[in-house]
């Protein structure tokens, strides 16, 4: 599953290794977060948002990144993946906020960045 930010350019990839879904960097292939229930991880234990029906929220309920079938005029063509980079050890996970109300308005925070805040 492909994940494109507010202005349509792949960002991250999430794959499924059977037991558990992992986001990954576009660029350089790198996990930054994995998918627990509907939260968001960073692999260093940090909470970083929702995903529900092909959208990444951040805590304010605000789009972060999204699979293209969300976007009304299309997304663009995106470069070849970076291969997947092994996987490394989840530190303990932080309490889960609540979750706020979603809306449809883009985040300020970057998709780049926000994968940035689970790397070890």
């Amino acid at each position: 599953m492909d994940l494109y930010d507010a202005k349509g350019v792949a960002v991250a990839f999430v794959n499924s290794d059977g037991i558990e879904w992992t986001f990954y960097s576009w660029t350089d292939g790198v996990p930054t977060a994995y998918l627990d229930e509907d939260s968001i991880y960073g692999f260093n234990g940090k909470h970083l948002g929702w995903f529900e029906r092909g959208t990444v929220f951040d805590h304010d309920g605000n789009v972060v990144m999204a699979v293209a079938a969300r976007f009304k005029d299309g997304v663009q063509t995106p470069p070849p993946k970076s291969p997947k980079q092994y996987k490394p050890y989840k530190d303990y996970k932080e309490y889960r906020p609540y979750k706020p109300v979603y809306n449809n308005t883009w985040s300020k925070t970057a998709a780049r960045s926000f994968l940035e805040q689970g790397k070890k």
